[in-house]
């Protein structure tokens, strides 16, 4: 799970938006009760800036808060 919402935030950070939204669309479809804010507490960034921005991009391309 955790390559395919990173690459989710790669490919939205790299422009290819479509691309970023068929890989979310395949992590709803796998894990349907995934949330970015839940996925997110696995990791320890110091810095809340840090984590939101790996989040953001989870975000804008569909995954649910």
């Amino acid at each position: 799970m955790t390559a395919l919402t990173i690459l989710v935030a790669a490919l939205w950070r790299l422009g290819r938006e479509d691309e970023a939204r068929a890989v979310t669309a395949r992590i709803i479809h796998g894990h349907g009760k995934f949330s970015v804010a839940r996925w997110s507490r696995g990791f320890p960034y110091r810095r809340s800036e840090d984590l939101a921005d790996l989040m953001d991009p989870l975000i804008a391309a569909g995954l649910p808060e």
